[in-house]
């Protein structure tokens, strides 16, 4: 069990030492964070894409632009640094 909140605790901080190493001013853009709310709340890129009226490509490179503006590794780090930042509450997801 400790082996387990050790490894909860790692991922947390990894995303939170993102969230912090990235400068306090807004670095998405505004459809940037329409994307990663709807990617948060587990919406696949054809679905972001239909909802958004956009092609699915411009949503695969909206993801991956927000990936390398916010240095995620996977899709739960994207997740953590929107809650960590406040783009969405957990309530949401």
């Amino acid at each position: 069990v400790r082996d387990i909140m050790d490894l909860q605790h790692m991922g947390h901080d990894h995303a939170i030492n993102i969230a912090r190493q990235i400068e306090q001013k807004e670095i998405l853009s505004s459809r940037e964070v329409e994307v990663a709310i709807l990617l948060c709340k587990g919406y696949i890129n054809k679905e972001i894409a239909n909802q958004l009226s956009i092609a699915t490509t411009t949503v695969i490179s909206h993801r991956k632009n927000i990936m390398e503006k916010i240095h995620a590794r996977s899709l739960a780090d994207i997740i953590l640094y929107c809650v960590v930042k406040g783009i969405v509450n957990t309530d949401e997801l």
